[in-house]
């Protein structure tokens, strides 16, 4: 692969136009890049077939544990995300972590340890009540954007005292409502919140 003649190579984006997955466990199983700061894997772009969540989890451990400059990891794709994907990596510059399709079977306190989590600063991903734990460690969260549930917004603002630019979305899970309707809804919840955070220089309406 032209990759492994990169040895500088500091961004990484796979993703292929097709109707069935990729497969890329060479990738994921032999790459060494010194400089590598970020990863985005497409929807498209998984681990190879015949395996276990737990061998696919050990196999992006194994990447991370040989990439520690990285920085920003981005994935199109749940399947990427297994428990015992960051189990004994310290990454210590990974800042940034981007979910845009959080169809994971597994909570995100399964999939982020503690140590890594309190490290972040800017999170895309849907928020549902079981992360919001793991959330709460994350205290030098700066910028997030995604889904939240109206009923959710309240609490979720509470678990990120130190946010400075919000940008949720409304919860795709509500499909059902009217889009003028769910909108209605979200920017009540919104009004409900009498005080915003002292940090924040951005905040969006979806």
């Amino acid at each position: 692969m032209l990759m492994f003649r990169c040895p500088s190579l500091q961004k990484l984006f796979l993703e292929w136009t097709a109707e069935e997955d990729i497969w890329i466990p060479q990738l994921l199983l032999q790459a060494q890049r010194s400089e590598l700061r970020n990863l985005s894997l497409g929807g498209h772009v998984t681990l190879y077939k015949n395996s276990t969540y737990e061998e696919r989890g050990a196999i992006m451990n194994s990447f991370l544990s040989r990439h520690p400059t990285v920085e920003h990891l981005e994935f199109n794709n749940a399947r990427m995300l297994y428990p015992g994907c960051m189990a004994t990596v310290s990454l210590p510059y990974f800042r940034s972590l981007s979910l845009h399709n959080p169809g994971s079977r597994y909570d995100l306190v399964d999939l982020i340890p503690i140590k890594v989590a309190q490290r972040l600063e800017c999170l895309q991903t849907l928020v549902y009540q079981e992360c919001l734990p793991i959330i709460q460690e994350m205290s030098t969260l700066r910028s997030f954007s995604g889904a939240i549930p109206e009923d959710l917004l309240e609490e979720f603002i509470d678990s990120i005292p130190n946010i400075e630019k919000l940008y949720p979305s409304m919860d795709s899970s509500y499909g059902h409502i009217d889009k003028t309707d769910r909108l209605m809804r979200f920017s009540k919840a919104v009004k409900t919140l009498t005080l915003f955070g002292p940090s924040w220089a951005c905040f969006s309406l979806p």
